[in-house]
């Protein structure tokens, strides 16, 4: 099996893998032992998410390829080495310190959307990534050093945590329990799989 099928399989196999797990341990939702209690289980759950819920699931998409779209904006070591002449040790370390500002910033950003409502710190934040995506490419470009491309990961990472701490529970509140980990799943990975 070369390289790029087993990532895939792996990509595949990992999300089964630990769902058995979870079921495995007996570690289920309050909300899906309420949804087996009332016996509102469904068997074919692809075919529930596209036949019955057709516009929550384009939303969800929508809602899941801004987010991969930002990521690019983050993700630019290899435009930054090969095009900028910017070291590699330093893009790498800079993706690092974004990737350390998403992991921290995401929580805070998921309990500020509690307080604050979802919907205004989304719009918010897809307005600010339409708006700033260039003008940080911009600075990028006329700013080719390693402060430059430091100062624009830390802001794009900023921005994808923004965005990413409301979404992960607006995509949650948008299916029903019995559907919402297929649902989700098939959204993501189309979203995903479209990026690529």
């Amino acid at each position: 099996m070369d390289h790029a099928n087993q990532a895939s399989t792996t990509q595949v196999a990992s999300p089964t893998a630990i769902r058995r797990a979870v079921v495995a341990c007996g570690a289920e939702t309050p909300a899906f032992e309420r949804t087996v209690i009332r016996q509102e289980v469904t068997r074919s759950l692809l075919r529930t998410s596209f036949s019955d819920y057709p516009v929550p699931l384009f939303a969800a998409f929508g809602l899941s390829i801004v987010g991969c779209v930002v990521n690019y904006v983050i993700f630019l070591p290899v435009f930054a080495q090969q095009t900028l002449k910017i070291p590699a040790s330093a893009t790498f370390a800079s993706t690092l310190i974004a990737g350390v500002i998403y992991l921290v910033g995401s929580p805070l950003t998921g309990a500020l959307s509690d307080r604050i409502g979802r919907k205004p710190m989304f719009f918010i934040t897809s307005g600010s990534a339409v708006v700033l995506a260039y003008p940080m490419l911009q600075l990028l470009a006329s700013m080719p050093t390693v402060g430059g491309h430091f100062l624009m990961q830390a802001c794009a990472a900023l921005i994808l945590t923004f965005y990413n701490g409301p979404i992960c529970a607006m995509l949650d509140e948008t299916f029903p329990t019995r559907i919402r980990y297929t649902a989700l799943a098939s959204q993501l990975r189309s979203s995903v799989a479209l990026r690529r």
